[in-house]
């Protein structure tokens, strides 16, 4: 029986609901894991510190947007991308305003496991950064 994605107690729960259909009349079961396959989310883009972090335990959007270090200066926070494989295989897009999510406008949605987040970069502010005026400003700036 197929218990991948599931957590202990719903394992034996689900273990317990189909012993019960058809074998026994109350079914009592325990689950021990001897050994699981690490769970792990992707963040890169405009963060501090992309990379490939463990999940553990329930993971929210926000708090594995805490992992990567928070979010670099030309970070776009009301562009946020979740990339994942839906149940049919096709990959799956959604798209966040973490400010809207902070407010409580919005739900902070859940993060499975091999799911990919990207930070978008604001143009504007990507623009600034790599224009000559801010080379110039870099290049007299005397605290550099």
């Amino acid at each position: 029986m197929p218990v991948a994605g599931l957590t202990a107690q719903a394992a034996e729960r689900l273990i317990a609901q189909r012993y019960q259909e058809k074998y026994l009349q109350d079914p009592q079961v325990s689950l021990f894991i001897k050994e699981f396959t690490t769970q792990r989310v992707a963040i890169e883009g405009a963060v501090i510190r992309p990379g490939i972090y463990p999940v553990t335990g329930q993971l929210t959007l926000l708090r594995a947007l805490a992992l990567s270090g928070g979010f670099a200066p030309y970070a776009d926070i009301n562009q946020i991308v979740v990339y994942r494989h839906g149940s049919s295989g096709a990959r799956e897009q959604f798209t966040y305003d973490l400010d809207k999510v902070r407010a409580g406008q919005e739900k902070d949605p859940n993060i499975r496991s091999d799911d990919v987040i990207v930070v978008q970069r604001n143009a504007r502010r990507t623009a600034l950064r790599d224009s000559l005026f801010s080379d110039i400003l870099s290049t007299l700036n005397p605290f550099k």
